[in-house]
């Protein structure tokens, strides 16, 4: 069987595939890497240097912002039980 999934890549926050894989796990699928590998081949070529260059974020780069946004919620965790704690 072949299916046809429609794949957006720019800008790279909003990158999405309507395949399986990304659906159920979020992350960048083979279509997402091939269609990025494409495009920044096609920038290489001569009268298309307008496109984008695009990039994934490194395994490095997503493990900090995890990181940053659990500190993030347990500082907001911490905020709101201490005002709760004074208001009562």
């Amino acid at each position: 069987m072949n299916f046809t999934y429609i794949v957006c890549v720019y800008p790279i926050e909003k990158a999405a595939c309507q395949c399986p894989d990304f659906l159920t796990r979020g992350i960048a699928c083979k279509h997402l890497r091939a269609a990025i590998l494409y495009i920044n081949w096609m920038r290489q070529q001569p009268n298309n240097s307008h496109l984008p260059e695009i990039k994934l974020p490194t395994q490095k780069e997503i493990q900090e912002e995890i990181l940053i946004s659990k500190f993030y919620f347990l500082y907001l965790f911490l905020l709101l039980l201490f005002i709760y704690l004074i208001i009562n």
